[in-house]
């Protein structure tokens, strides 16, 4: 058994590190570069030391390392078994794998499991190699290493078996540096022979005739199948070697440039394209990144726009392309402002906490903590916190959480004390004395019951004249932080003695207008024989220094008294009640009908007694005229209700032929203007708003026409004429106008 600490040597040898040249005449430190075997030679050669282990890919079978190989390859020339002995000198432990049959030398991908035919791992310095029933043309691979690692020379050749090598001239193994990338240098090589000419032949055109070729600035046209055959002496070689060639122009897709919120992840879309078909992708910067060497990774969460450079780079070959993306940052980053308002508050009272998300991905969850176990979810809670406290606020918007904290101060509140209770006499008054504890020392004091106190808000109040025992609160203000006292501190101030009073009275409190009635103060306690009034009135006007005034009012008054007896002085008021007049409305004081109507007025105001200008004490009276022509006639009644309180009224009647069209007068008098009204010598009268031709006449009151009138039809404006009234005596007349739609008839007077 091999010792445990060999198994994984061939892991520790560094590629590219100098190592001892293989027999053969050539480095055949892999399969593609093996040498040929052939029947009657003895072969020698210096074991490599520290060079490579063997090459990834082959099935090796019993060789659990691989180091320092040399390969074999032979070409069956004869049939039958081949008997191959080995070994070291100095004796050193070497080990040996043998793959076979196959078609041609060309084989190295080909050494699987079922192709070993012969395979030793043991500790000793010789070995012996088995190749059963060989075929005439077949090929077998040979790998022989030295697992010592120790200097040493290996020593083999063919010992047995009826089955002989191939000794003609064999091409030598060639191999390249395939795969390689587009732009590189394609480089061939074969063993050297001595005395041969190479000849090599390949895609897009390739040949050469040197041994070990090259082809500058390779390109995927470049790749396929190459061939060698040599001629020694004349005589060509009787088969060919050939080796494979890819180049490779592997392109980098990174996806298109895209936007994104502020502080959200994305995933990024790469690809490789035009290689081989299988990649390694690399992705930077990776700190940007949770996986940077998947083909899609997830960013980390992006605050800033981000370049992203991706690299592919081909298996086969390690060529490498690279492409970059752009992703966008849309907005500002994650934020959370945590106000209070107020954010000072005393104690007992509440605040309400607000927490302001703003940037980030736009939909924002809170998680309110503070102490005393507060919790909150909504955005804006309210707290009412005993002493000053610190709430903290986590805002999250799906992909971030942030953090917000404001502190609510609790203000202590002030304590008032009002003082010690005092006595005093009936109607004197004393200062109150108050004071504060636990305060800035700027307060506002508030005294209750105010009206009791010549300045309320002072700290030591002048109480009024008091007329009996009053308790006192002050409740006081800290105007630094105007948080409010929570007691009510009280004071007693008790009084003694009785009070001055006063009664007024009226005699009689009820009367009509221009009536008279006496006013009585009625004063008792306090100073008495020392009085002295003073009355007003509401509506004023009125005022008095006398005990028992007359008062003569027109409308409901109320009259107040102030009664002093030197100390105090003491209010009392009392109202005189006018008796509402008679409302008396017979009708517009100059009215015109139809002279076929009947009038019926009426003086209202039931329960009163009535005395009209024809002598009826009814309520009502009716009368009419002949219906013969024209008529004026005039009423007035004297009304004297319940309470003996009179009125007058009265109207003019003028019986009309014109006032039986039934037009409506009050409208035609919003329309129709004579003025001066009074008139002398001349009047003026204009008509507004009024459709289609009207004319007019100057009327005695029994009919007569005295002068006639025509108006232009109004256009959006006032039509005027004047009528010459020199020459007529003074008196009543009447102005008739005339239209297609109505008759109006008003009284014009000549002064």
């Amino acid at each position: 058994m091999k010792k445990s600490w060999y198994l994984f040597i061939g892991m520790l040898v560094i590629y590219g590190a100098c190592y001892a040249q293989q027999g053969g005449g050539g480095n055949n430190s892999t399969c593609e570069a093996a040498a040929p075997f052939c029947t009657g030679t003895l072969y020698s050669f210096p074991a490599g030391v520290n060079a490579p282990p063997g090459q990834i890919g082959p099935f090796y079978g019993c060789l659990t390392t691989r180091p320092n190989p040399a390969w074999y390859y032979m070409k069956v020339a004869n049939s039958g078994n081949i008997i191959i002995q080995m070994h070291s000198e100095p004796s050193k432990d070497i080990d040996f794998c043998c793959w076979g049959p196959f078609t041609s030398q060309d084989c190295c991908g080909l050494l699987t499991q079922s192709k070993i035919v012969s395979c030793s791992y043991s500790t000793l310095s010789y070995e012996t190699c088995n190749i059963p029933n060989g075929i005439t043309g077949q090929y077998y691979m040979l790998i022989i290493t030295n697992f010592s690692n120790q200097p040493c020379n290996i020593i083999f050749q063919q010992t047995g078996g009826t089955g002989t090598t191939d000794c003609s001239i064999l091409p030598p193994a060639c191999i390249s540096n395939s795969p390689i990338c587009s732009g590189q240098t394609l480089q061939f090589s074969a063993q050297s022979i001595s005395g041969a000419t190479y000849h090599w032949w390949g895609p897009a055109g390739f040949s050469s005739q040197l041994q070990n070729p090259a082809i500058s600035n390779a390109t995927p046209a470049n790749s396929g199948e190459y061939f060698l055959s040599v001629i020694v002496g004349g005589q060509p070689s009787s088969d060919t070697s050939t080796t494979f060639v890819h180049v490779y122009h592997p392109l980098a897709n990174a996806g298109n440039d895209t936007s994104i919120l502020n502080g959200v992840t994305t995933r990024l879309h790469g690809r490789g394209l035009a290689g081989s078909g299988s990649y390694h992708y690399k992705w930077a910067p990776s700190s940007k990144l949770v996986n940077d060497s998947i083909q899609n990774p997830q960013t980390v969460n992006l605050f800033a726009t981000q370049v992203f450079t991706l690299t592919v780079t081909d298996d086969s070959a390690s060529c490498q392309a690279t492409d970059m993306v752009t992703i966008n940052i849309a907005g500002g980053a994650l934020a959370v402002n945590a106000v209070a308002n107020p954010s000072s508050i005393c104690y007992g009272a509440s605040t309400q906490i607000q927490a302001i998300g703003s940037g980030g991905a736009g939909n924002y969850t809170y998680q309110w903590t503070g102490p005393n176990g507060f919790s909150s979810t909504m955005p804006d809670p309210t707290v009412a916190p005993t002493v000053t406290s610190t709430y903290q606020v986590l805002a999250f918007d799906g992909y971030n959480t942030v953090t917000g904290s404001v502190t609510v101060t609790v203000i202590p509140l002030p304590v008032a004390d009002a003082g010690i209770t005092k006595s005093i006499p009936y109607g004197t008054y004393t200062f109150l004395n108050g004071s504060v504890l636990n305060g800035t020392s700027n307060y506002y004091y508030s005294w209750s019951p105010a009206d009791k106190l010549i300045n309320a808000g002072k700290q030591n109040p002048q109480t009024v004249n008091l007329t009996a025992t009053t308790v006192y609160s002050l409740v006081a203000t800290d105007l630094a932080t105007n948080c409010i006292s929570d007691n009510a501190a009280d004071v007693s101030i008790e009084v003694t003695g009785g009070p001055l009073n006063v009664n007024p009275v009226a005699t009689p409190d009820s009367i009509c207008r221009g009536d008279s009635t006496r006013l009585h103060a009625s004063a008792g306690g306090g100073n008495v024989g020392f009085y002295e009034y003073s009355w007003s009135s509401t509506p004023p006007g009125f005022t008095s220094a006398d005990p028992d005034p007359m008062v003569n009012p027109l409308v409901n008054t109320t009259y107040a008294v102030t009664v002093t007896d030197q100390f105090n002085d003491t209010q009392g008021s009392i109202q005189v009640a006018i008796y509402p007049e008679p409302l008396i409305h017979l009708g517009p004081p100059d009215t015109t009908v139809c002279i076929y109507d009947t009038i019926k007025l009426s003086a209202g105001n039931p329960g009163s007694t009535y005395l009209w200008s024809n002598g009826s004490t009814a309520q009502q009276i009716s009368f009419g005229t002949t219906g013969i022509g024209y008529d004026a006639q005039s009423y007035s009644v004297e009304v004297i209700n319940k309470h003996g309180c009179k009125s007058n009224s009265n109207i003019n009647v003028l019986f009309s032929f014109d006032a039986c069209t039934g037009i409506d007068d009050l409208f035609l008098s919003g329309h129709i203007h004579i003025y001066p009204n009074p008139a002398r010598d001349m009047v003026r009268i204009n008509i507004d708003g009024i459709s289609g031709t009207t004319t007019g006449s100057l009327l005695t009151t029994l009919g007569q026409v005295l002068r006639d009138f025509t108006f232009q039809e109004p256009v959006k404006s006032t039509s005027s004429v004047n009528l010459d009234l020199s020459g007529l005596p003074k008196g009543v007349y009447l102005v008739r106008f005339n239209n297609s739609t109505f008759t109006h008839i008003q009284k014009l007077v000549v002064e």
